[in-house]
């Protein structure tokens, strides 16, 4: 794989797992770079550090005048000092628009320039360059999560790997579904998990369509931590999904019901209840008993699911 592929933002680095090995991406519209006064090109290149790492620039600088006699050195002066004698000799050779007084004058400036010998010196300055490391490119062992470098792809964020939520969420569908017996499914060519049914009837809501988030990216660590949450968390939704509308069907419309209490709870806590404490302790009763409810709908249809499925 070239390096050129990595796609590495500009001024950062990765390093391989195991080495000391680090690939660094130095922008190539800066420099030149060095490194403890090694040269570095700009562009991709592989290094044992990625520290230290500074572009230099070379300035010259008028620092003084020779002055000259006949072509031979009789003294220095400042460039102040320089400035002051031309002025003051200019007066005598220049009018206001710049022209020379005369063929003599013309001549005399010439001489003068020709006994003031400018001297330069080179200055040099350095400027700190500052390297964002990434992290290690290390093979995640997942189905689901990939390190962005060895895909071809840009980092996102500073974050080199990425987690894929949807086929997580696909596969993990499927998988539950599959916990079910004698059930038919069906699912339309678009808008991802909308339009699944199970016996006839939608399983999911609008947030399922097309428009839902399909990536996550972050560490590895954050990636593989996204992962383990998300089975579980999906795990439980899609069974408890799942056997709510194959109850629903026969007995009641229980997402309708979450709906309505969801619905009731927002409005009771929204109410502003002033009339003394026995009222405000009847009030928060009343959401604590709500949630209570919600709660317990939520753990019977676990209890469904479990008695449903496929273990």
């Amino acid at each position: 794989m070239s390096l050129s592929n990595l796609n590495l933002p500009k001024n950062s680095a990765i390093q391989f797992v195991d080495t000391d090995v680090f690939v660094v991406h130095l922008d190539t519209y800066a420099g030149p770079y060095y490194q403890d006064d090694a040269k570095i090109e700009s562009g991709y290149q592989i290094l044992t550090r990625y520290d230290n790492i500074v572009t230099k620039r070379t300035d010259k600088r008028l620092a003084s005048y020779q002055l000259l006699n006949d072509g031979i050195l009789v003294g220095n002066i400042t460039v102040d000092e320089y400035n002051t004698k031309k002025s003051e000799f200019l007066k005598n050779h220049v009018d206001e628009d710049g022209e020379y007084l005369s063929n003599k004058s013309a001549l005399a400036v010439a001489i003068f320039k020709e006994d003031h010998l400018p001297v330069y010196e080179t200055l040099s300055t350095s400027t700190s360059v500052p390297i964002n490391f990434l992290g290690e490119m290390v093979d995640p062992k997942s189905k689901y999560i990939s390190c962005l470098l060895t895909t071809g792809k840009s980092v996102v964020n500073g974050s080199l790997y990425c987690l894929n939520v949807r086929q997580l969420e696909t596969d993990m569908f499927h998988f539950c579904l599959n916990k079910f017996k004698d059930i038919k499914f069906t699912n339309s060519a678009h808008s991802y998990l909308r339009f699944a049914q199970v016996n006839g009837n939608y399983i999911l809501d609008d947030s399922w369509d097309e428009k839902r988030a399909s990536k996550y990216y972050g560490s590895l660590e954050a990636c593989q931590k996204e992962e383990t949450r998300l089975n579980k968390v999906l795990y439980d939704f899609f069974i408890a999904r799942i056997s709510s509308v194959l109850v629903g069907t026969k007995l009641l419309d229980v997402h309708g019901l979450q709906s309505a209490l969801n619905s009731l709870y927002k409005t009771v806590s929204c109410l502003s209840v002033t009339s003394g404490k026995v009222a405000q302790d009847n009030h928060r009763s009343c959401l604590t008993e709500l949630r209570n409810i919600q709660k317990n709908i939520d753990m019977q249809l676990v209890d469904i699911a479990s008695a449903m499925v496929d273990v």
